[in-house]
Parts: C-alpha cells; sequence; structure tokens
C-alpha cells in the first residue's frame, strides 16, 4: 500500500487531453504495465526514473512529481500515455465489429501506454506462466533490490534495474526473490543489452517484422512476449498478443477464426491482425482487459 502522503497545491500541475477520452483506472490495471498504486484519489507510479502521482480531473489529468525537468515532465507524460493517438479514429475503425463494441464502450478512455522499452521487456520477461499479481510482486522484488532509490512526497520507491545492475546481480540473485526459470532469461537478456547486441529503443522506428525478429533473437521471448513488448513501447499498434485468454475469446466470438488451428498462434495472430486492421493491438487489449475483469467478478 502507498503510504500516506500530502501533496501542496503548488507541486500539482494539470496536462489538458484537449477533448480525448480517458480511462485513468483501467489503463493502469489493465495488465499492461506493473508498478502503479493506488491511494484514494491519487495514483502513483516509477516512470522517467522519479516517483508521478497522477489523477483524473475535469478536462485533463492533475500530476505531481520531483521539480527535476519541470518544463519536460508535460511532454513526457503525453507521451507516456499516448495522448498524440486519436481515440475516436480507433472507435470508429473497430466498433464495426459488434462483439469488440461492447468492451469499447465499456471501457472508453483505455489507452496503451508508450512505456520505456527496456522496463517493458523486464516485465513481460516476468510474465510469462503467471499472472498479474505475481507479476507486480516479481517486478517490485527486483526493483526494491537492484534499482536505485527515489523518493518523493516523504515516499521512497525504486527504478527498474539497469542492464548492468542485473548483470552484476547474476541468476542465483534473480531466483532468490522467486523469479524461477525466468531469471535465466532476464540476465540473458541484460546481458545483450548491455552489450549493445540489441537497442530496443531503436526498435521503434523498425517495421513491425523487423522488429519482432529482433526481438525473438532474445531467449525466452517468443511471439506472444514479443507482441507484448511491442504493443506496449514500441508503437506497433498491429501488434496482437496470442495467449490462453485471447485464443478462447476468438475461438468463441470468431467464427472464421476457427478455421486456423489455435494451437498455431502465428496463423492466429496473423488472422487476427488482418481482421481488426490496422488496430488489431487494441482490438486485443480490450477483449483481453474485459475477459480478465469478468473472470474476477
Amino acid at each position: 500500500m502507498v503510504e500516506a502522503v500530502t501533496i501542496q497545491e503548488q507541486q500539482v500541475r494539470f496536462l489538458p487531453l484537449n477533448g480525448q477520452p480517458f480511462d485513468l483506472e483501467s489503463t493502469l490495471f489493465s495488465g499492461q504495465v506493473f508498478r502503479w498504486r493506488k491511494q484514494e484519489v491519487w495514483y502513483e507510479g516509477v516512470i522517467f526514473g522519479r516517483i508521478v502521482r497522477v489523477r483524473e480531473v475535469e478536462g485533463g489529468i492533475a500530476f505531481a512529481t520531483a521539480d527535476e525537468d519541470v518544463d519536460e515532465s508535460p511532454s513526457r507524460l503525453r507521451d507516456y500515455f499516448s495522448l498524440d493517438l486519436d481515440l475516436g479514429e480507433v472507435y470508429s475503425t473497430l466498433s464495426r465489429d459488434e462483439d469488440l463494441r461492447e468492451s469499447l464502450d465499456r471501457y472508453r478512455g483505455m489507452r496503451i501506454l508508450r512505456q520505456d522499452p527496456w522496463e517493458t521487456t523486464l516485465s513481460f520477461l516476468c510474465a510469462q506462466n503467471s499472472n498479474v499479481l505475481r507479476i507486480t510482486r516479481n517486478v517490485e522484488d527486483m526493483c526494491r533490490s537492484f534499482g536505485r532509490p527515489v523518493s518523493f512526497g516523504g515516499n521512497t520507491r525504486h527504478t527498474y534495474p539497469t542492464p548492468d545492475a542485473l548483470v552484476a546481480a547474476g541468476e542465483q540473485a534473480l531466483r532468490d526473490l522467486g523469479l524461477g526459470y525466468r531469471a535465466r532469461y532476464i540476465v540473458s537478456a541484460a546481458e545483450r543489452v548491455a552489450r549493445g547486441e540489441i537497442d530496443l529503443m531503436a526498435l521503434r522506428d523498425a517495421s513491425y517484422d523487423d522488429a519482432l525478429e529482433a526481438l525473438m533473437i532474445l531467449e525466452g521471448v517468443g511471439d506472444k512476449v514479443a507482441n507484448c513488448i511491442m504493443l506496449f513501447c514500441m508503437d506497433k499498434p498491429q501488434a496482437f498478443p496470442v495467449d490462453t485468454h485471447i485464443r478462447q475469446i476468438l475461438r468463441e466470438r470468431y467464427p472464421r477464426s476457427r478455421r486456423v488451428k489455435s494451437s498455431d498462434i502465428r496463423r492466429v495472430r496473423a488472422w487476427a491482425q488482418e481482421y481488426f486492421a490496422p488496430f488489431a493491438g487494441y482490438a486485443n487489449h480490450y477483449l483481453f482487459h474485459s475477459r480478465r475483469v469478468q473472470g474476477r467478478s
């Protein structure tokens, strides 16, 4: 739980939404990011190497953070929440599908974040054969153990560990945190990034196919994890992660998808990318989140 803190009014700034729909709760707790916490009306996360607190207000987002880079914070937060994307265009395109329309209406304003590529890769290496609660615990333990401490408003948390920090820590230290076999994948990825063998940030500008090929060189990264990484941090709206939930949804709601063998993830993904083009990733995330919420109710 977030410690009780007092945020002075002069620390709070405003980021206008300019009429764009926005659902902060669904955006932050839909399974694409794992370090946000809620306390009363504020949500607290560690992004840009510092603690940031945000909440919805009329016409925009109120936010508070440390005073470093005061002028840069609004533009960085706008980029993080992908506020440059016109959700109206996404909804107009995807609403032609009646099965999807219900999820679009229910979670209207849920946005796909534009996260840091290294942090996203690290998170989804932890996500294999796991669930949101366990991923959140694994990521937070790793940050607390090997990240840099940052403070704001009387609270201290930790940044994501750098590749070098994880290489120095080694596989056994990660296993001791309960990461199991994922520890090997994390250290292997950290070594490749630290040696400059892969430039994750540069993959934002790469084509979908080139980014997919580059990511799948990393040990432990298959088609699903690669598509998660591309969707949540690399500006690839056509990325379509296929897991058990998505396979089940497609078979239940989309008879034409049954022509593709459900165990063939790449063919299932290719079918969905064509059917939901050009915003297959948004279709995926709204369907995924809707199923997760239904499963909890």
